[in-house]
């Protein structure tokens, strides 16, 4: 096997949990299409066998690993939207929930920016295999374990007018 050539980039296929998915909007503080994927083990061995694992993890600003497992964080530029598919490939719209399972093209590269040297994973297709829903419901702790089913609102009934009450 030939050594991979970071500088034109390296091609992988990752699969994981994802955290904070950003792909059909990009985040507001970044400007990039993006995700946090949290490694299974084959993914988490593929990364390891490149020697490249220690160098991607996403970590704080202590250097501390972000989370519990190693995680990736995938990006692409706002020029450049990931395509989202489910598992009929059809494309995906839709948000998409903390720990839903995906499965992701990327491409690792080096960089060397402004006295910054490192490696970033570009995404560029996705996979949705398990979809978490985002919970829009009231927690239910908000009402102390006895949170009231939502009240459908009536239409508000807007008075009939008249033109002969008018001033004018």
């Amino acid at each position: 096997m030939s050594k991979p050539d970071f500088e034109k980039g390296h091609r992988v296929v990752l699969e994981g949990k994802v955290q904070w998915a950003k792909l059909h909007k990009p985040d507001d503080m970044s400007g990039k299409y993006q995700v946090d994927l949290i490694l299974d083990k084959d993914s988490k061995k593929q990364l390891e066998d490149l020697d490249i694992l220690k160098h991607v993890t996403i970590k704080d600003k202590d250097g501390k690993e972000k989370y519990d497992s190693p995680a990736i964080r995938l990006k692409s530029g706002e020029e450049y939207p990931p395509t989202i598919v489910d598992t009929d490939n059809m494309p995906f719209n839709d948000m998409i929930g903390n720990d839903s399972k995906m499965r992701f093209v990327a491409n690792i590269k080096k960089y060397d920016y402004k006295g910054q040297k490192g490696l970033s994973c570009w995404l560029t297709k996705g996979l949705l295999l398990e979809l978490e829903e985002i919970e829009n419901n009231v927690d239910s702790e908000l009402f102390g374990g006895n949170a009231p089913e939502p009240k459908k609102q009536e239409p508000s009934k807007e008075p009939e007018s008249s033109d002969d009450d008018l001033p004018f």
